[in-house]
Order: C-alpha cells, then structure tokens, then sequence
C-alpha cells in the first residue's frame, strides 16, 4: 500500500497565495458592498424563520416540519462541509503564520482539505492545485 505524501511546501505556499488572491479578487470594486448585501439578507432571513409563530403562520406542526415544506431542510454534512470550508479557507490564508510548524501545519491542512467535497461545489481546485486538491497522492 502505497503512502501518502505531501506537496512540496513551495507548491503549497504557491497554492495559499493564489487563494489569497482570488478572494482579494473577488472583494474588488463591487464584491465587498455585494458580499455585505447578501450577509445582510442572509441575517434578515434567518431572524424571520427564528420567529416562533413562523411554523402556524404557513401550516407546519413545529419548525422542522416548515424548514421541510419550504426546502430549508439543510442536513448536518452540509454544515460540516461548510465549517470545514470556513477552517480550510481560514488556514490556507494563514499559512504565512505558520513558520517553524509547516510541515506539521501543512498536514492538518492537506487532511481538512481531503475532507472537503470539493464537487458538491461544482468546483475542481484548478487554479489552487495542492490545497486540498484529491489528485495529490
């Protein structure tokens, strides 16, 4: 059985960089007013279905059966793929951070990344080969 190894600490540091600056990409010019109105709408949302006469108001016995009716019905793996996201995302940015530890850093970051279903997505890592990318071994 072969072992699994690790991209050159070179590749990753590339990898981290080219995420850096596709998120500061994304923030450029009209991302960041975009990104603050859908945070917003995200909250507005969210504070609307905590209302606790929500569920009579449409015909639900109780929340979960409304999160169902309405398609809101959002399963644990999806909250685990996005809180492996969030660190993976947070990490990689990071990784400047790490001096002295980069290879125990990088291999906490190579197995969050492997977690993540990157084709739920419909995304392949392209642009950022190494972070994550399953195609390492």
């Amino acid at each position: 059985m072969a072992t699994a190894t690790l991209p050159a600490t070179d590749t990753i540091r590339d990898a981290a960089d080219s995420l850096k600056d596709a998120i500061n990409h994304v923030f450029r010019g009209f991302g960041t007013p975009v990104a603050s109105a859908m945070a917003y709408d995200a909250s507005e949302t969210a504070k609307i279905l905590e209302n606790p006469n929500l569920p009579g108001m449409i015909g639900a016995a109780n929340r979960e059966q409304m999160l169902k009716m309405l398609g809101l019905n959002i399963g644990a793996n999806y909250v685990r793929q996005e809180q492996n996201m969030v660190k993976f995302v947070l990490s990689a940015v990071k990784f400047d951070q790490a001096a002295g530890n980069e290879q125990q850093y990088l291999m906490a970051l190579w197995q969050l990344g492997r977690q993540i279903d990157w084709s739920q997505l419909g995304l392949a890592t392209g642009n950022i080969r190494g972070l994550g990318d399953r195609n390492v071994l």
